[in-house]
């Protein structure tokens, strides 16, 4: 026999008892925690005395029940028994086998009950009926509650507490302690903040009907950071934090180590949720710094496919950042290990080193200041002030007499040593007559004018100012002097 492929939709779910008088909403909610299964010949479906909230529906093919008095009765999709749930107590009473290849639709008996008792309860009043199903709709859509465990949703919705307020009622005002954390059931809802004092508040954001606020103060144990206030008559839904975190925060939050991070941190974007400040003394290769007050606003930022790992120097911020994230629809998880506890880097940008200047050849006699570097610049203001130095010793050798430099002071003239004069004369200036060189005491001291500081250039343009200052004194001393 052939395998049908069977789609689950509503029309299959409402075809059975007592799935036909559940709403569109409700159908839609419980296809999420239906099945449909191929069963083999002669397997067994169920036996006596098991409980697996499990309701068996027969979808095509034949079983047979098999009763403690050893009585037998044949069950075949499209008969009037077989459009109710095979043998529904709990715990299973017979054994159900099939006969031949069986094709069961399996749904949530507890959610299914659930939805039942609420029917019943708004049989009788259609607008409640219609604000309950919505109620539904709205809380089993929203990111959070769709990763819940049935059991974690029939839990909370048993346990949970309803209270009515009035359009403009304050239920949560900035700074305050906590107590408990609010999902709307109906009504709307805005939050307002206030920076700094003597500040009107600011309206930041608007809740709607299966939307919670008031997380973050309960995980951090941190008073209210903002005001929630009701925009009309509604109704809201009361936890406290253990209800909170036994309910909902620890079914919903995953947790990864540092190396499982390491391995595969290609795949995934660190988010570090700490201050600015904390993040610049240290933080982990690779992470980014959304801090947690802006985060819910950086949120649309995100992309939808993308695993972001959330972590800080506690777990606490990671918590309710991870439960903002996850109301986004993102895929979160959180970073097991707390930042202090693992090898953080500094953020602090490191100052530009400088590249040491690449050696090129160049044809052009000067080079252009800017392009130096300082350290070129010093070794080429070195080289002249001393290459200066030497025209200016040439000079005074020549005069018989100290010449001053433009940096220097008239200082008294130094007769010179006959041995020195005749020395210093037959060596550069052969020539001349030393005699007509030499000067006394009270002649006035020669002084060259100043001239303007050589720019730093190419060493070539300092070895033609001192030969030139060589040939203007060898000219003057062979065809000026008397």
């Amino acid at each position: 026999m052939s395998k049908i492929e069977t789609i689950l939709t509503e029309t299959l779910l409402s075809s059975f008892s007592p799935l036909d008088t559940l709403t569109s909403t409700q159908l839609k909610a419980l296809i999420s925690k239906c099945t449909i299964q191929d069963i083999a010949d002669n397997e067994i479906l169920f036996q006596q005395g098991e409980k697996d909230n499990k309701g068996i529906f027969i979808i095509s093919g034949s079983a047979t029940i098999y009763a403690p008095n050893g009585s037998t009765i044949k069950v075949t999709a499209g008969d009037e028994l077989a459009k109710t749930a095979l043998a529904h107590h709990q715990p299973r009473q017979v054994t159900v086998k099939s006969k031949n290849s069986l094709k069961v639709l399996s749904v949530n008996a507890e959610m299914l009950d659930l939805f039942l008792s609420w029917n019943q309860q708004t049989s009788c009043d259609t607008s409640k009926a219609q604000e309950q199903d919505y109620w539904i709709s709205c809380l089993l859509g929203s990111p959070v509650f769709s990763k819940l465990s049935i059991e974690n949703i029939l839990a909370l919705t048993r346990d949970m507490r309803e209270i009515e307020v009035k359009k403009n009622q304050t239920i949560i005002t900035q700074g305050e302690i906590h107590d408990y954390y609010y999902i709307i059931k109906k009504g709307r809802c805005q939050v307002s903040r206030k920076i700094g004092e003597n500040k009107e508040s600011q309206i930041i954001a608007e809740l709607n009907v299966g939307q919670g606020f008031g997380e973050e103060s309960l995980i951090t144990d941190r008073r209210r950071n903002a005001s929630i206030t009701m925009m009309e008559d509604g109704l809201l839904i009361c936890m406290s934090k253990k209800e909170l975190f036994e309910y909902i925060l620890n079914p919903i939050l995953s947790y990864i180590s540092f190396k499982f991070y390491k391995r595969h941190q290609k795949s995934m974007t660190l988010i570090d949720v700490r201050s600015p400040d904390e993040f610049k003394r240290g933080a982990l290769p690779g992470s980014i710094n959304v801090p947690l007050p802006v985060l819910r606003l950086k949120a649309n930022g995100l992309h939808k496919n993308r695993l972001y790992i959330v972590c800080s120097s506690d777990g606490k911020r990671s918590a309710v950042a991870a439960y903002l994230l996850i109301q986004q629809g993102l895929r979160i998880t959180t970073l097991k290990e707390k930042l202090h506890q693992l090898p953080l880097t500094h953020q602090r940008k490191k100052p530009d080193t400088p590249q040491p200047a690449k050696k090129t050849k160049s044809i052009q006699p000067e080079i252009e200041q800017s392009t130096l570097s300082e350290t070129q610049n010093q070794t080429l203001e070195q080289t002249a002030q001393s290459e200066k130095k030497i025209v200016w010793e040439i000079a005074s050798d020549y005069w018989g007499c100290p010449v001053a430099s433009e940096n220097e002071e008239p200082s008294p003239p130094q007769e010179k040593t006959p041995h020195q004069k005749s020395k210093t004369n037959h060596a550069i200036f052969p020539a001349s007559n030393p005699a007509q060189t030499t000067l006394t005491p009270s002649q006035p001291r020669i002084t060259l004018p100043k001239k303007s500081k050589p720019p730093l250039s190419h060493p070539w343009v300092t070895y033609t100012l001192a030969l030139t200052t060589v040939l203007g004194a060898l000219y003057f001393l062979l065809f000026m002097a008397p």
